[in-house]
């Protein structure tokens, strides 16, 4: 059990890293949030993959942690991504793209699409107080207890498994800030949103009943622990009961995270009652002597994975379009840059599978005739070949 444990463990690592690391690439925000259910599909697999490690190791403490924070991610992964991609719909209707580079300034038309996605998005990147930092931060506790009791080699799995997952959610965060601020922070790019509106109420009211559930879980995982760590107890010999404080000691980081953004917001409100009486002149941001198009001076998702991007240059197969400018063109003509990566596991592996049975199924087009009599002829043909190999057990 041990061994296959291993195995799940690394491949969901694998599968991990390459969902967030093809997701931050992304424009498509369909796109995007999509390679992140490969992401969190991965995290659900290293928490099972943990908690067959324990159970074929004896490490129970190792097993219920892993096992109870895989299951308890397969429900937060339903709620919080369920909310990323009932935010963004809001957003496609109101601009009718899923092109981010295209979008921008959302917030100040779409306030409450603004706050659902951005509370979704911290809960994705497994950030207190919400759900995904729950069921990962169980699963980082079980890393701990494989570090602790368990042999030399699974100490060292354990360790880079908990410094993988780490990865995954420091490129996850550096994803989400990429998405919201492109998204709705800023001026707007391409799509004037003189009128764009919020969404209507009932679109509103199903999104918030999830922030209620992301909310809930994540400052108060007591509700739902017991119930997923009752399941995780199936899976393992001798039942076993959760390490003294693990989930008590989630609660409190979660409250103190809860207790920032309580006195972040009362700051705020401070500030403005303060100044309510008060003339405040606000001045455009200094423009380094350019005070051209605003919206062009921008970062786009390509620019800000600049650095990303060229780390990881050979992996991403990106592809860019830009005529150079030539030493004999002293008035140079106007120029656009574009670039765009495709995914290589799509292109190398998946391509050519699906390259290889469009080959078989056009010879096998000329079938497709068009006639009746024809299509009446093969189920003829069929019925009587069934019966044929029925009449000599052959099916």
């Amino acid at each position: 059990i041990a061994t296959i444990g291993i195995i799940i463990l690394i491949v969901s690592l694998v599968s991990g890293i390459a969902g967030v690391g093809t997701a931050i690439i992304q424009h498509d925000m369909k796109k995007l949030l999509a390679y992140h259910s490969i992401e969190n599909i991965g995290i659900i697999g290293i928490g099972i993959g943990t908690g067959l490690i324990g159970v074929g190791t004896g490490n129970n403490a190792l097993a219920i942690l892993g096992f109870g924070g895989g299951i308890l991610h397969i429900l937060n992964h339903s709620l919080f991504k369920s909310l990323l991609f009932y935010s963004m719909g809001s957003v496609y209707a109101k601009t009718h793209t899923r092109d981010i580079d295209k979008m921008g300034g959302l917030i100040k038309k779409m306030p409450h699409t603004t706050l659902l996605f951005l509370i979704a998005s911290i809960a994705i990147c497994g950030l207190p107080p919400f759900n995904g930092f729950v069921s990962e931060f169980f699963i980082y506790n079980g890393f701990a207890q494989g570090m602790i009791a368990s042999s030399t080699g699974i100490k060292i799995l354990m360790m880079f498994a908990m410094l993988s997952l780490v990865v995954i959610g420091g490129l996850a965060i550096f994803c989400f800030t990429k998405a919201f601020g492109i998204t709705f922070l800023g001026n707007p790019r391409h799509i004037l949103t003189e009128k764009i509106t919020e969404v209507k109420w009932y679109s509103l009211v199903p999104q918030y009943l999830i922030l209620l559930v992301i909310v809930a879980i994540g400052i108060y995982p007591e509700l739902i622990s017991n119930t997923f760590f009752g399941l995780a107890n199936l899976y393992i010999h001798k039942q076993q009961t959760l390490p003294e404080n693990t989930v008590i000691n989630t609660t409190y980081i979660s409250w103190f995270a809860l207790l920032f953004i309580g006195i972040t917001a009362l700051i705020y409100f401070v500030r403005k009652i303060a100044f309510r009486n008060k003339v405040i002149d606000y001045k455009p941001t200094w423009g380094c002597g350019y005070t051209g198009n605003a919206s062009k001076l921008q970062y786009t998702a390509s620019s800000y994975a600049e650095n990303y991007y060229h780390d990881m240059d050979e992996m991403l197969n990106r592809k860019t379009a830009f005529k150079a400018i030539a030493d004999e063109e002293i008035f140079p003509e106007e120029r656009s840059f574009g670039s765009h990566s495709d995914s290589l596991t799509e292109e190398k592996l998946f391509d050519k599978v699906t390259d290889f049975f469009k080959k078989i199924f056009n010879r096998l087009a000329f079938v497709q005739t068009g006639q009746t009599q024809h299509y009446i002829m093969y189920m003829f043909v069929l019925l009587i070949a069934l019966i044929l190999l029925t009449i000599f057990n052959l099916i």
